[in-house]
């Protein structure tokens, strides 16, 4: 089989990297397009990098009822976990 001369030969480390950062900053690691990281880690299946934020928020650092401010139905969607005075989470 023959290897198209433009196509980039992916090594086991390269693969990696693919879907533990952004592919622009996989890119710019490798050396290559982010178009091509885009297509091999499609062509592969690998999932794309998401980035989870945490925001632990305590009616203390707030200065009031914590609960007030994100609601039961809004905190789940933001990923927001409350804490209350003796560190239990509420989520």
């Amino acid at each position: 089989m023959s290897f198209p001369a433009n196509r980039i030969r992916w090594t086991a480390a390269m693969l990696k990297l693919l879907g533990t950062m952004p592919d622009k900053k996989v890119a710019g690691l490798l050396g290559i397009s982010a178009m091509s990281v885009f297509n091999e880690r499609h062509r592969r299946g690998v999932e794309s990098f998401q980035r989870i934020t945490k925001i632990d928020w305590t009616a203390a650092k707030i200065g009031r009822d914590s609960t007030l401010l994100f609601p039961p139905l809004i905190a789940p969607r933001m990923k927001i976990v409350l804490k209350g005075p003796c560190g239990v989470e509420k989520a």
